[in-house]
């Protein structure tokens, strides 16, 4: 139950971080409106699995691994939609895709898919990468940020 309250946590503190905020300003200020944050949070995830070493000790494919061994115990528990969705997560290697260039921007056409109204999610990497400087300089104050938040969150528990 704490790991779900820090998740949870977690969550609240990205929708609210200036970092974070000012990543999906630099989207809205591309014409991207409606899932500029949707979009800010998958190349986020980019930005730190790509970068994973500098963030964590173990290697990202352990972190996978790991987050597998400790889910699959309690698949029975978990809901059905929950279930088909990490199936097919763990079949196709989804998040082994978060690490690589082309990986995210499968992953963004993928979401742009989902999404019941018409979006540019496919085309939020580009613009990205024409100011990765920018963008990565607030994902990185922000990882900062949440790392030592979560830190007083756990302590707190």
């Amino acid at each position: 139950m704490d790991g779900v309250r820090l998740h949870r946590f977690i969550d609240d503190y990205t929708d609210s971080s200036p970092y974070i905020l000012k990543a999906g300003q630099l989207l809205q200020n591309q014409g991207i409106k409606k899932i500029s944050f949707i979009a800010t949070d998958i190349i986020l995830d980019f930005h730190l699995t790509s970068k994973w070493e500098e963030y964590a000790s173990s290697k990202y494919e352990d972190f996978v691994q790991m987050v597998y061994d400790n889910t699959d115990p309690y698949l029975e528990e978990l809901d059905e939609e929950f279930n088909f969705l990490y199936s097919r997560l763990k079949k196709y290697g989804w998040m082994l895709d978060y690490t690589t260039e082309d990986g995210i921007q499968k992953i963004l056409r993928q979401f742009s898919k989902r999404i019941r109204f018409e979006n540019d999610l496919d085309k939020c990497f580009a613009i990205y990468k024409s100011d990765q400087k920018t963008f990565d300089q607030h994902f990185k104050n922000f990882l900062v940020d949440i790392e030592a938040a979560s830190i007083e969150f756990i302590s707190a528990l």
